[in-house]
């Protein structure tokens, strides 16, 4: 766009000097003078500017891109947010873009296969609310840069594969996000088992003899379950 617009003004000034007569003294200056002064100064600077962003645009794409090792977690707002890393909770968000679907693909590539158990185990899934999740940034780290970020997820239950999503990077000052803790365990295992604890809780609540129904809350809420579901010691 500079380009073109600096080419039309640098025109426009080449036209109003072409159609202009000298006066008696031709320095001396007058208002078309001016004008095409004005427009190839103009002209000027934005064809330099495009040609530059054209020239920089071209070493970009032809060199290699930069790939760093950062942490992706979602916000309250439907943001993604670049972490420092996924491991050291210190670190704050940095940077935020928006996942749209028609620019993330996933299941392009094939990591791990495995049994569910071991695949969630060795590499288990987390909430992305809650913590990051690990990832590969590729592209510089500026923010309206078009970056390109690639983790990887679960497909099924015996497969690990990668999700790729390219998109640019906003200028973005809240996130919203609180601070958090490694989970060190499989998210969807975690909500399986609990939901497990809910139904034997359920289930041990149903089958309460006669003489236990006056016998306190505390102890009906116990039941299969254990403990541990209502906090009693």
């Amino acid at each position: 766009m500079g380009i073109v617009l600096g080419s039309l003004c640098c025109a426009a000034a080449a036209r109003v000097l072409a159609g202009t007569e000298a006066g008696p003294d031709p320095y001396a200056p007058s208002g078309p003078w001016v004008f095409a002064g004005a427009l190839l100064v103009a002209g000027s600077a934005l064809l330099g500017r495009g040609v530059g962003r054209r020239l920089a645009a071209r070493r970009l794409h032809a060199g290699p891109q930069p790939a760093l090792l950062v942490g992706v977690r979602s916000a309250p707002s439907g943001h993604l947010w670049l972490y420092p890393d996924a491991v050291g909770r210190p670190g704050t968000p940095l940077i935020a873009y928006s996942a749209l679907s028609r620019n993330s693909r996933a299941g392009q590539r094939l990591l791990v296969t495995a049994t569910e158990h071991t695949l969630r185990t060795r590499h288990h899934d987390v909430h992305r609310g809650s913590e990051p999740v690990e990832a590969v940034l590729y592209g510089p780290v500026y923010e309206g840069a078009e970056v390109v970020v690639e983790c990887a997820v679960h497909e099924g239950s015996t497969r690990l594969v990668t999700h790729v999503t390219a998109a640019p990077l906003l200028a973005r000052r809240r996130h919203g996000l609180r601070s958090w803790s490694p989970s060190g365990s499989s998210f969807r295992l975690t909500v399986r088992e609990q939901e497990r604890q809910d139904r034997e809780r359920r289930a041990g609540q149903g089958r309460r003899p006669e003489g236990s129904r006056g016998s306190g809350t505390a102890a009906g809420g116990c039941g299969g379950g254990g403990c541990g579901g209502c906090g009693c010691g």
